[in-house]
């Protein structure tokens, strides 16, 4: 092998050794960058669930309070219904106390 052999096999084997610590940065970047993800994720979706179990009391009171009140907007619905009818209307009404 001459002189020239030598080198350029040299500054092959560096440029291999450069692009190897660049693929090994790359990859511990990319392993970074997942685990970074995953444990994003873990945080919003606890967060999520905390907001839920937090809220969720509320919610039930809310939806026990509106169903309380359309009970009762049903129940004064069929009281007025089941009122008898007098035949009384407000020219009626004048004249009775008008008089």
């Amino acid at each position: 092998m001459g002189i020239d052999q030598e080198r350029e096999i040299s500054e092959i084997r560096e440029l291999v050794e450069e692009n190897h610590q660049i693929l090994k940065k790359l990859h511990n970047r990319v392993r970074l960058q997942l685990i970074v993800s995953i444990v994003k994720w873990v945080i919003i979706i606890a967060i999520t669930f905390g907001i839920y179990t937090f809220i969720q009391p509320m919610l039930e009171q809310l939806l026990n309070t509106y169903l309380s009140i359309a009970d009762s907007a049903a129940s004064i619905a069929d009281i007025k219904n089941s009122l008898p009818t007098t035949g009384f209307d407000l020219k009626n009404l004048l004249e009775i106390f008008g008089k």
